[in-house]
C-alpha cells in the first residue's frame, strides 16, 4: 500500500464558525492524538473551527498561531521504504508567517521540513536551522488556495526533495542531508502558523505500493456518511430498530446514539449517501472511519471494517481497541476489492461499509 492517509475535515460536523469549535477539536483530538508510541506532540490545536472548503464541504481553520500542529504517525520506529514520503496539502493563507515551518517529517524539529517567509517564498531546512533552498521569488500568494506537494528522501548523504505548487516545482535537489535529526521519519506533522489559515485535502503517500507512490497532484477528497442499513444488522442500537441511524453523526455524539456487541463475528454493514462531489474523476482510495471505544474497561476487542463491493466482502485487518476513550479507527482501500481495479464513483455508490468484531 502507497496511500498512508487522507484528511478532508469533512467527519468534523456541518457548522462553519466558532460554534461548531467543540466538535472539531474533539474530532481532531480522536484521529490526532495518539502517536503510537512515538515521543513527540502529537496535537495541539486551540479552537480549530470549520471553514468553507476548498472544492465544497469544509477545510480546518486554525484560531491561533503560537504552536499549532496536528501530526500522523506510522508509529514508534516504523518508517516508509528508503525513508520516502509524498505529502500533499492545499493551503489558504491571510498572510505569510516570518521564516515558520509549516510542514515537517520526523519528531520533535524534525529532520525535513518545509518553511514559509514573510513574501511567500517556500524554503527547504533540515533540522532547526539549515536551509537546504529557497525560492526566488513568491510561491503562494495570500487569500488564495494552493496546493503544495513535497516528495522527500530522508538520508544524511543521499537525500533528495522535490516541491511543487499548484502542480508546478518551484524548489528540488539531490544528494543532500536531509536528516536534521537522528530520529526515524515515523511522523508527518502538519503546522499551520497563521490566525485563520485553512488547510484542506491532505494525503500521504510512501513508495511501498505499485500505485499512489508520487505526487498525486491536487487531490480532492469527499466525506459521506450512512444513510440506510445494509445486508448485516447484529450489533445492537442504543434505540430503535435502525442501526444506520446510531452511527449517521456529522460530528459524533459518543454516547447519545451508537451500536454496540462483543460477540466474534458479529458484523454490521451499512449504505453510504452517493457522491455528489466526486462524480467522473479517478478516484485513487478512500479510507474508512470509526468512531470506537472499549465499554468494558479493562479490555480490549479486535474490530475489523468490513467493505461488500458486489459480491465480494473484504474485512481487512484488524485494529485492538483497548481505550474506555473513544478514538478513530481507520482503514484504506485504493482497489475495490470485488473489480481489484481502481475504485469508481459508481462501485463506492453501491458498496456498503461496516464493523465486525475480530475472530
Amino acid at each position: 500500500m502507497s496511500l498512508r492517509w487522507m484528511e478532508g475535515f469533512e467527519t468534523l460536523g456541518t457548522t462553519i464558525g466558532a460554534a461548531g469549535s467543540a466538535d472539531v477539536a474533539a474530532g481532531m483530538l480522536r484521529k490526532y492524538g495518539d502517536l503510537k508510541g512515538v515521543s513527540s506532540t502529537a496535537h495541539t490545536l486551540d479552537n480549530p473551527e470549520l471553514a468553507t472548503g476548498r472544492n465544497g464541504g469544509y477545510s480546518l481553520r486554525v484560531k491561533s498561531s503560537s504552536w499549532q500542529n496536528f501530526s500522523h504517525s506510522l508509529g514508534s520506529g516504523n518508517t516508509p521504504t528508503n525513508d520516502t514520503w509524498i505529502i500533499g496539502m492545499a493551503t489558504k493563507l491571510p498572510s505569510f508567517p516570518d521564516d515558520e515551518m509549516i510542514l515537517i517529517v520526523g519528531r520533535n524539529w524534525g529532520n525535513f521540513n518545509l518553511r514559509l517567509s514573510s513574501t511567500g517564498q517556500i524554503a527547504a531546512g533540515a533540522g532547526y536551522s539549515t536551509i537546504l533552498g529557497q525560492t526566488t521569488d513568491p510561491a503562494l500568494s495570500t487569500d488564495n488556495w494552493h496546493y503544495i506537494e513535497v516528495k522527500v528522501v530522508v538520508h544524511d548523504t543521499a537525500g533528495s526533495y522535490e516541491i511543487r505548487v499548484d502542480g508546478v516545482t518551484v524548489l528540488s535537489d539531490t544528494n543532500v542531508d536531509t536528516r536534521g535529526g537522528d530520529e526515524d521519519s515515523e511522523i508527518v506533522q502538519f503546522k499551520p502558523q497563521v490566525v485563520d489559515q485553512e488547510l484542506d485535502d491532505i494525503y500521504i503517500c510512501d513508495i511501498d505500493g505499485t500505485t499512489n507512490n508520487d505526487f498525486l497532484g491536487r487531490v480532492v477528497i469527499e466525506g459521506i456518511f450512512p444513510s440506510a442499513d445494509g445486508d448485516v444488522s447484529d450489533w445492537s442500537p442504543a434505540s430503535g430498530t435502525d442501526n444506520y441511524a446510531m452511527v449517521d453523526d456529522t460530528a459524533t455524539d459518543d454516547d447519545t446514539s451508537y451500536v454496540e456487541d462483543n460477540t466474534e463475528g458479529a458484523e454490521d454493514l451499512y449504505g453510504y449517501a452517493d457522491l455528489s462531489t466526486i462524480t467522473t474523476e479517478p478516484i485513487l482510495g478512500l479510507q474508512v472511519n470509526t468512531d470506537v471505544r472499549m465499554n468494558e474497561f479493562p479490555g480490549d476487542i479486535d474490530l475489523h471494517q468490513p467493505v461488500k463491493s458486489g459480491g465480494t466482502t473484504s474485512d481487512g485487518e484488524a485494529t485492538n481497541i483497548a481505550m474506555d476513550a473513544y478514538e478513530v479507527a481507520s482503514r484504506i482501500l485504493e482497489t475495490d476489492p470485488n473489480t481489484g481495479s481502481a475504485w469508481t464513483a459508481s462501485g463506492i455508490n453501491g458498496a456498503q461499509f461496516g464493523i465486525k468484531v475480530g475472530t
